[in-house]
């Protein structure tokens, strides 16, 4: 009985202990002002403290900058509004009510919205726009895979500043999944957009397909990603490089219905990357027939 009375007692203090620590967690998250945020932010998109005043208000000091309580004194709406402008982030992560800082877009199943999508893009910053797909490591199956947009909007003196958007809801062994994003990355190329492959560990993928982190390249932009390089358009030219890391499934049905996919999705122009020649389609076809 008292080996019972003490292992409650022990449990007990446990909750207690974890109750508190959730509790001073979440005090410290109420305590962090909006002006360290906007000056986080700043930063992780390749503004320097000291070069707010340029950007956002010519009524603002380098003495105001100086630190977020003297900010916070000057920070107004217009300010606020500017930088989620700029940035492409929430404004209700901003004002700490979301812990959402950036937006997602999801065109899983739907190529012509990603056309619609990038038209949009295009249209406000022609020539201006890079990608990345950062895509698990092999072995790591039924993980997340990120299609990251890089679009310049601006520049510090010589520094461009960007804004990311964050097409996500794409595991990447998945065959259905991996036809349609090789669709838009088809679309990216064919409008010049040009998206290289990073291999990376599906741990830190997870931690920013969400758009819950902040993305910080220390001013390299997508370019300063990490992990194994690998050429993501080729998945719209070569069978192999399509079909790698794709689930096989039951008597290679994954392979199957992803190349009959492809081929379908092919048909109605979304595979176009440009960069195919007149033997592209018959590749996959012979590799379909294989499975047949």
């Amino acid at each position: 009985m008292i080996f019972g009375e003490v292992a409650a007692f022990t449990s007990l203090i446990e909750r207690i202990f974890k109750i508190r620590k959730e509790k001073n967690k979440n005090e410290r998250k109420k305590e962090e002002l909006i002006s360290t945020r906007f000056i986080n932010i700043c930063n992780a998109h390749g503004v320097h403290r000291n070069q707010i005043p340029r950007l956002f208000n010519t009524n603002l000091s380098l003495y105001d900058v100086q630190s977020d309580q003297h900010l916070l004194k000057k920070l107004d709406d217009d300010m606020l509004v500017k930088a989620c402008e700029l940035f492409g982030i929430n404004r209700d992560w901003l004002d700490g009510i979301s812990p959402q800082i950036y937006p997602t877009y999801d065109f899983y199943k739907k190529p012509n919205e990603f056309r619609k999508f990038l038209n949009n893009l295009l249209n406000k910053s022609p020539d201006k726009i890079d990608g990345v797909l950062l895509s698990p490591k092999q072995g790591w199956k039924q993980h997340a895979a990120l299609l990251l947009l890089q679009e310049t909007v601006g520049y510090i003196g010589d520094s461009p500043i960007y804004r990311y958007y964050l097409c996500n809801n794409w595991i990447f062994s998945y065959w259905k999944t991996r036809a349609y994003l090789t669709a838009c990355i088809a679309q990216c190329w064919k409008n010049k957009i040009y998206v290289i492959g990073r291999a990376l560990p599906h741990e830190f993928i997870d931690s920013v397909e969400s758009g819950e982190k902040i993305l910080s390249f220390d001013g390299r932009g997508i370019y300063g990603f990490s992990g194994s390089r690998w050429y993501a358009e080729d998945m719209t030219t070569s069978p192999d490089v399509f079909l790698n890391g794709i689930d096989p499934e039951m008597d290679k049905f994954g392979y199957r219905a992803g190349l009959e996919l492809w081929l379908e999705l092919d048909s109605d122009g979304f595979m176009n990357s440009r960069m195919q020649n007149a033997n592209t389609r018959s590749l996959f076809i012979s590799e379909l027939e294989k499975y047949d």
